[in-house]
């Protein structure tokens, strides 16, 4: 019977391809592989794993790249309806990415070549798809963006609010950013130091804005939190 350890399941709630008919979901859930991914497990989208899209089921995951002096930088953080690899299917390009889990995480492995096949058969599914991956895309250029003409405390506000719209849960306080993030990680997200992320924090919670519950955090006045990020 079909439950929540079925590709199918995911395909059919989650909601990661509407337009697929149902004898379309079934194929691709045949086709598709599940994996668990436990937390701090990297997963490289070249090499070995070259070809493959990740629909991430659950748990969320954050993804890196690779720059020129051998560092990574992280990218994006990613949840339940995300799909990572996904691009080189529009650009035929390789992938450089990895991703890794901040927390325990369920993905759906599939291979391009079957997500492509779909595509073809379907073109409101190529648009679907393309127009995810270039909201995604654009919220990456804006971080970029940010990186070259804002200052750390404003870049750490702005990551803040586009992670509470992501992720928020209603909370007395306010609102809970679901992420258990460190420091070092939400430093990786803004493109700074550890040091410097965690004095732009620090201040926000010193100034009542945020609130920390365990290792996450509670957005406390959003009207703040914007007045910082539009500085």
């Amino acid at each position: 019977m079909e439950g929540r350890n079925s590709c199918l399941w995911y395909l059919r709630n989650v909601g990661f391809f509407p337009q697929l008919t149902e004898s379309q979901m079934m194929d691709l859930a045949s086709r598709s592989e599940m994996r668990e991914v436990p937390k701090k497990e990297r997963i490289s989208l070249a090499g070995l794993e070259r070809g493959r899209v990740y629909l991430i089921k659950e748990g969320r995951v954050r993804t890196l790249e690779s720059v020129h002096d051998s560092r990574e930088v992280g990218t994006d953080v990613l949840g339940p309806g995300d799909m990572v690899g996904v691009a080189n299917l529009l650009t035929g390009e390789g992938d450089t990415e990895c991703f890794e889990a901040v927390e325990d995480a369920l993905v759906c492995v599939v291979d391009s070549g079957v997500l492509h096949e779909i595509l073809r058969q379907s073109p409101d599914l190529t648009l679907h798809v393309a127009k995810r991956v270039g909201i995604r895309m654009r919220r990456i250029e804006t971080r970029l963006l940010d990186l070259m003409f804002c200052t750390v405390p404003v870049r750490v506000a702005r990551t803040l609010l586009d992670l509470a719209q992501r992720f928020g849960q209603s909370h007395k306080e306010g609102t809970l950013i679901d992420l258990a993030l460190t420091h070092q990680q939400y430093a990786d997200l803004v493109g700074s130091n550890r040091e410097a992320t965690t004095r732009a924090l620090t201040s926000l919670v010193d100034c009542g804005v945020l609130a920390y519950h365990g290792r996450k955090i509670v957005v406390r006045d959003p009207a703040a939190l914007t007045r910082h990020a539009e500085r």
